[in-house]
């Protein structure tokens, strides 16, 4: 019974480097755009506006990287400021449209309206049937 404990004790254990790097790091600095943790140096990508409609997994690409570790967070935003930075956004895209000559820019500009304005309408529902989407 001894013997194979003392067998047991003797094996050798694989140790993960890159995780104890991040667990126990010699060194840690970082700024606005990248991190430097121990021996290993990270990018950090804040994605703050993206499409309105997206396919489902769309974040799993960036998310799935070899040898990269990630973290996502949401962030909370009251309907109310929401609703008022929405509002003028609206304001500012319409102005834009109304110096614009290129018809191409002009239907982007009304298609980025048109995206606020649905915004607005799913949130204005949320307030009254508790439901976004």
């Amino acid at each position: 019974m001894k013997k194979n404990q003392k067998n047991e004790q003797n094996k050798d254990i694989y140790v993960n480097q890159n995780l104890l790097n991040i667990i126990s790091p010699s060194g840690i600095s970082f700024d606005n755009n990248y991190a430097d943790i121990g021996e290993g140096v990270g990018k950090i990508f804040c994605i703050s506006r993206y499409p309105s409609e997206l396919d489902y997994g769309w974040l799993s690409d960036i998310v799935n990287l070899p040898g990269a570790a990630a973290t996502v967070e949401y962030r909370y935003s009251p309907e109310d400021i929401m609703i008022a930075q929405f509002n003028r956004r609206i304001s500012e895209l319409k102005s834009a449209r109304e110096t614009e000559r290129k018809e191409s820019e002009i239907q982007r500009y009304e298609h980025q309206i048109e995206d606020l304005k649905n915004l607005i309408n799913r949130i204005s529902s949320k307030k009254r049937t508790g439901r976004i989407f």
